[in-house]
C-alpha cells in the first residue's frame, strides 16, 4: 500500500541515517528488517478492511517509530506519554477488531 510506504519511508531513511551518524551502524540491518516488519503487519491490517484494525496498525507504527526516533534521532520531551498513548490505543483498535 502506497500510503504505508508514504508514511514508513521517510522515518525509515532519516532513522538509519541517524543511525549510521550517531555510531550505530550496526543496528541498521535489525532496524531496517524490524521496521519493513511493522509495515507489513501494518498493510496486512489495511487489507483487512477492518477500520479498527487499520488505526490500530498506524497507531503501532507510529508508537516504535517515536521509541527509534526518541533514542537515535533526537530525545522528544513529550514522547514517553505518546509512546504509550499510541500503543495501548493501537492494542485496543487491534483487538476489538477480532470482534464479530
Amino acid at each position: 500500500m502506497a500510503v504505508v510506504a508514504l508514511v514508513v519511508g521517510p522515518v525509515a531513511v532519516r532513522l538509519l541515517r541517524a543511525l549510521r551518524d550517531g555510531g550505530h551502524s550496526g543496528l541498521s540491518g535489525p532496524v531496517a528488517g524490524y521496521m519493513g516488519v511493522i509495515a507489513a503487519m501494518w498493510v496486512a491490517a489495511l487489507a483487512s478492511g477492518n477500520p479498527l484494525a487499520g488505526v490500530g496498525g498506524g497507531l503501532f507504527v507510529a508508537s516504535d517509530s517515536l521509541i527509534a526516533w526518541d533514542r537515535f534521532v533526537r530525545p522528544l520531551r513529550w514522547a514517553g506519554v505518546t509512546i504509550m498513548v499510541t500503543y495501548h490505543l493501537a492494542q485496543a483498535g487491534l483487538a476489538l477488531s477480532l470482534l464479530p
